[in-house]
């Protein structure tokens, strides 16, 4: 069979947007799996790492989310969580890119598919809409962050993860606080 040269482009073409399409879906995946390899060197203990993994993605996440809120709410208060809860996870994301590295943990570096999914899905909302989504969403995220939080700091055998986990509870306790606060103005 012989291929055209117009047919070889656009093929490749497909392939290359296949692939950057795939870039923010993988990305977890791809630290785990990067990780799963270091840990089988006796590096780490595998749950530490997808712990970490699935740390960042949370952070990725709600810095996005924040973003958007504090841009797209139309109440002061949401703005205000927003802004905070970008803040405040740019601050924790740091800290952990950095425990991660002394640790040669691989961390994603964009935002997981599932929370590209959750900013569409608020980025498609406007008004009352968006700022009552939002707050919904953020109890939702650190009610989820926190049972994750709460799990390694019970399972981790690595005394800096166990650390770092343990400091992160209590900022990730009054997130959710403002959260539920922030929905109580949308019944």
């Amino acid at each position: 069979m012989k291929t055209t040269p117009m047919f070889t482009c656009i093929l490749f073409g497909v392939l290359v947007v296949n692939s950057c399409m795939n870039h923010n879906n993988d990305a977890e995946n791809l630290a785990n799996e990067k990780n799963e390899l270091k840990a089988e060197e006796k590096a780490f203990d595998e749950r530490d790492g997808q712990f970490l993994v699935r740390a960042a993605a949370i952070n990725l996440e709600e810095i996005k989310l924040g973003e958007l809120a504090s841009q797209k709410g139309t109440t002061p208060h949401v703005k205000e969580l927003g802004q905070m809860m970008e803040q405040s996870h740019k601050k924790l994301h740091a800290a952990l890119m950095t425990l991660a590295e002394a640790k040669s943990i691989s961390l994603p570096d964009v935002i997981a598919e599932e929370g590209l999914m959750l900013y569409y899905q608020l980025k498609d909302k406007d008004g009352t809409d968006l700022d009552k989504a939002y707050c919904k969403m953020m109890v939702k995220n650190h009610r989820q962050a926190i049972d994750l939080f709460e799990n390694a700091v019970y399972n981790s055998n690595d005394p800096e993860i166990l650390q770092w986990a343990t400091a992160t509870l209590p900022i990730l306790r009054e997130h959710l606080d403002l959260a539920n606060r922030c929905t109580e103005n949308y019944p």
